[in-house]
Formats: structure tokens, C-alpha cells, sequence
């Protein structure tokens, strides 16, 4: 019968658990929508450190026969510090579409690797000018920059811009100084983005040029 507690197997349970892991986890940091519970998730954790087992065999044997501290580093490094590295390359890759790009030259269509819309669009977005329209209220204008905060968690899709605007009655973006807003998910129905005429938008607390701040339309995502 097998020493649970043995030092062999403790490292045993973790090459076949700990690499699968911290792969996915890794890999979760550049997308939202579709993550399991751990207890859910751990099938999948074992198959994945089995093929990653697989693939590294030679390098744990090769590690097996070190004595010395070097074998111990070495270890560490193939079953957290590699799976780290290989989750996150595989978490940007998903995320700039760089297979599903691939995939589509081939005329081949996958299931899009981001769920919803919300983390698609804001996820690429370095900045732009919004107008966030709300079920009981008109229009919001808005920057959404890197001082903005845009929720990641499916069951609450709050949003931070970090500056607002005032509309006048002709439509014109009046600068309202130093304001910025906090929208609540269940207040939201669409969001509108816009183009803004210059490379970077304005952020929160920088004095604004009113002709500078008039944007143009790009697109609309509802969010209904």
C-alpha cells in the first residue's frame, strides 16, 4: 500500500495535479466567462499534467539522476515554474486570436475563446470616449482609460469611467472638470464607443479641449 505521506508521494500527487493547474490558472488570467470550480476542474487538471508529464519525461528523468540541490531546483522549475510560463504564452495567444486566426485561413470557424462581448471589446480597448445609456436615464458621456475599471465577473458587469462629460442641448461635450462615475451593472442597457480625433483620450484630472473632446461613432455593443 502506498505512504500517502511519503515524500514520493507527495511529489508524485503533485506532478500529476500541480503542472495541469497552474497551466489553467495561468492561462484564466487573459480570459474571463468560463472557469470551473477546482473540484469541477481537477479531471482536467490530471489530464493535462499527464500529457505535460509526457511531453517533459525526458527532462524529469534526466532531473531524477541529479543528487545534488541542482535536481531539486530543477524539479521545482518543471512542475511550477514551466507550466507557468506555458499557461500564460497560451492565455495571450487566446487572447490576441492568434490560433483562432490561424484556424479561420484554414476555413476553419472555432467557438470564440472569449464568452461574451463586454470582455472582448473592453479587453482590447486602450482607451476611448463612451456614451453609456441607462434604463432610467439618458446618455452618460465618458473616457474609459487606464484609470477606468471595467468588471471582469459575468454576474456583475459594473463599469468606472474615469471621467465624465456634460451634454449640452445641441449635443456638445462640455468638460465637467474633475468627475468621474460609478454605473451599476443592472443600470446598463448599451454602450456606445467612440473614436476619439487624437492618439490618447483625456484622463481624469488633466484639463480638456472641448473641440478636441468631440468624437465620432464607432459602434454600439447592447448589452440586453
Amino acid at each position: 500500500m502506498i505512504d500517502m505521506k511519503s515524500p514520493e508521494a507527495i511529489q508524485t500527487i503533485l506532478a500529476f495535479v500541480v503542472p495541469g493547474l497552474l497551466l489553467m490558472f495561468f492561462r484564466s488570467q487573459f480570459l474571463t466567462g468560463r472557469g470551473q470550480k477546482h473540484s469541477d476542474a481537477l479531471l482536467s487538471y490530471f489530464v493535462i499534467s499527464v500529457v505535460y508529464l509526457a511531453a517533459t519525461l525526458p527532462a524529469f528523468q534526466w532531473i531524477s539522476q541529479k543528487q545534488t540541490g541542482w535536481g531539486v531546483v530543477g524539479w521545482i522549475v518543471l512542475v511550477f515554474g514551466l507550466p507557468a510560463i506555458i499557461g500564460s504564452l497560451i492565455g495571450l495567444a487566446t487572447r490576441k486570436e492568434f490560433t483562432r486566426q490561424l484556424l479561420r485561413r484554414l476555413r476553419i470557424n472555432p467557438v470564440h475563446p472569449i464568452a461574451a462581448a463586454w470582455d472582448w471589446k473592453f479587453g482590447e480597448m486602450s482607451g476611448a470616449y463612451v456614451l453609456v445609456t441607462i434604463k432610467n436615464g439618458g446618455p452618460i458621456a465618458g473616457y474609459c482609460g487606464d484609470a477606468s475599471f471595467i468588471s471582469s465577473d459575468p454576474g456583475e458587469r459594473d463599469l468606472y469611467l474615469e471621467k465624465v462629460y456634460e451634454i449640452d442641448a445641441e449635443g456638445t461635450w462640455q468638460d465637467a472638470g474633475q468627475r468621474s462615475m460609478l454605473i451599476k451593472a443592472d443600470e446598463v442597457r448599451f454602450v456606445e464607443f467612440i473614436i476619439p480625433q487624437h492618439e490618447e483620450g483625456p484622463s481624469y484630472g488633466e484639463e480638456t479641449d472641448s473641440d478636441a473632446s468631440i468624437p465620432t461613432h464607432e459602434t454600439i455593443v447592447d448589452l440586453r
